[in-house]
């Protein structure tokens, strides 16, 4: 029995000869790693630790996880400063990555008959190369996988193998986009580095007129390609011909987005403010709104009124039945008529209090044929130039018809920018759509559409901001020239004359 407690004695004092040191080790160790943690915490500006904070962290193991934590934070930061390379704030996972590759080609259908009964012929408007283009479709797909073989590489420089998990690819006729994954431990891919990206990247698309977005830790690449399947004027108007029956008899059809989608708005809906620089395409949007609506519904049911200090803009319509008034181009006629309009407004209301409805549409579904009223457009093109001496008149009109639009009285208020020296904010906060051709700057751009990418669209493209939709859409437009207005209309007038 005295031996057992020799031996047990023995070994207890074998383990504290052995265990107090490595005790002493240890703990020597995560003073150290406190230290450290600190120096870290100051240098990321958050706030240190005492030996309160500390005491939550009961391991040397958890301690550990907290430095590294700090440690990537510091890189980050690191990066976001420019000091260290934008993919040295990101960590990927260890190990081999496979990469999964989808793609995806969306061309433009083929024409189908149209729907509807059509008030001037399509053959008027530009249908050039309609037809579809293998050798074209080759080529482009050839330039866009040298383009991905390209990026992919420059992916692999940065971390020194492959860290992309998804790379998806998808050719539309107007350009392409790569969606890449990468499959990353720490961190995710913010602005700082979409903008180094962007600048990397410049050097190997054929246009720097690459945009470089980021969801979900999904990195978007969209380019133009060398060639694109362009849609005709008369491509654009088959398409919207052939969807059926516009919801109300102000549909237009603004142009097609990148899916080769035809993008249909309701202007019955919203008074819209349409701004862009000179030379954007704004005026050709206006020409292509008369006649999207022209092909569709009859002087009965819709009428315009225009406004242009340039006499001559719409000479093509003079004669036109679809014409409420005729062409303005003096400001006290102009003013005269924003009155007459205003009283129209409230004969409808009072019209429509009679009949317990509250809507044009509503109305005339119920009166008879000879009863029914006409919506009436209301285009004012540099409308801007209508301020110069009646300013406070002026904005009361419009304000009074950009608030008709449940009487069918719709207000197209037309400009260079949305600044408030030329859209009051009063008037600006209502005018719900709105449609922004290229701006001369990025400050503009925001006032306009609240971000700041009109000022890179190109000619004829456009961002929409409709009230059902809170982010843009970018349209590109048809051309529809001033020869083929004034055909289309003496088309029209013959047919309703």
């Amino acid at each position: 029995m005295f031996m057992i407690i020799v031996q047990v004695f023995a070994v207890a004092v074998l383990v504290a000869i052995f265990a107090v040191p490595i005790y002493m080790g240890s703990e020597i160790d995560k003073d150290k790693l406190k230290i450290e943690i600190m120096r870290r915490q100051k240098a990321l500006g958050k706030p240190i630790f005492d030996d309160v904070d500390f005491e939550k962290y009961h391991s040397f193991k958890e301690l550990s996880r907290l430095n590294e934590e700090l440690k990537n934070l510091q890189r980050i930061k690191k990066a976001k400063e420019g000091s260290l390379p934008w993919y040295e704030g990101v960590t990927p996972v260890s190990g081999k990555v496979t990469q999964k590759q989808n793609f995806e080609y969306v061309g433009l259908e083929e024409l189908q008959e149209a729907l509807i009964p059509l008030n001037w012929d399509l053959s008027i408007v530009e249908q050039e190369n309609d037809v579809y283009d293998k050798k074209k479709r080759t080529r482009r797909i050839q330039e866009v996988n040298e383009l991905k073989e390209k990026v992919d590489a420059y992916f692999k420089k940065c971390f020194g193998r492959n860290v992309i998990k998804l790379f998806n690819t998808k050719i539309t006729w107007s350009g392409a986009e790569f969606f890449i994954k990468l499959a990353l431990k720490y961190g995710y891919v913010e602005t700082y580095a979409l903008k180094a990206i962007k600048r990397d990247l410049e050097s190997i698309f054929p246009t720097k007129s690459i945009e470089i977005t980021e969801s979900g830790n999904v990195i978007r690449i969209a380019f133009k390609t060398s060639e694109i399947e362009f849609p005709t004027t008369h491509y654009m108007f088959s398409k919207f011909a052939s969807e059926g029956v516009p919801k109300t008899p102000l549909t237009i059809m603004a142009g097609m987005d990148k899916e080769g989608r035809v993008r249909q708005y309701d202007l019955a809906q919203t008074s819209v403010l349409l701004c862009g620089g000179a030379g954007s395409g704004k005026s050709n949007f206006v020409r292509q709104t008369i006649s999207s609506i022209m092909l569709h519904s009859t002087p009965d049911e819709v009428k315009f009124v225009v406004y242009s200090p340039v006499a001559i803009e719409f000479n093509y319509l003079k004669g036109s039945p679809y014409l409420y008034k005729d062409i303005l181009s003096e400001e006290e006629e102009t003013l005269e008529v924003l009155a007459e309009l205003k009283n129209e407004i409230e004969r409808r209301w009072k019209l429509f209090s009679e009949c317990d409805v509250h809507n044009i549409s509503r109305f005339n579904s119920i009166v008879d044929e000879k009863e029914k009223i006409p919506y009436l457009l209301v285009t004012l093109t540099e409308a801007e130039s209508l301020f110069y001496k009646k300013q406070e008149e002026v904005v009361e009109l419009l304000l009074s018809l950009a608030r008709g639009r449940s009487t069918g009285v719709i207000l197209l208020h037309t400009t260079k920018t949305a600044r408030t020296a030329c859209v009051p904010q009063g008037l600006k906060n209502n005018l719900s759509g709105v449609i922004a051709f290229r701006l001369n700057n990025e400050f503009d751009s925001r006032i306009a559409i609240g971000t700041e990418e009109a000022c890179d669209l190109l000619v004829s493209e456009c961002l929409i901001k409709w009230i059902d939709s809170p982010q843009p859409a970018k349209i590109t437009t048809p051309y529809v020239s001033d020869k083929e207005m004034a055909i289309l209309v003496e088309s029209t007038t013959k047919k309703f004359s």
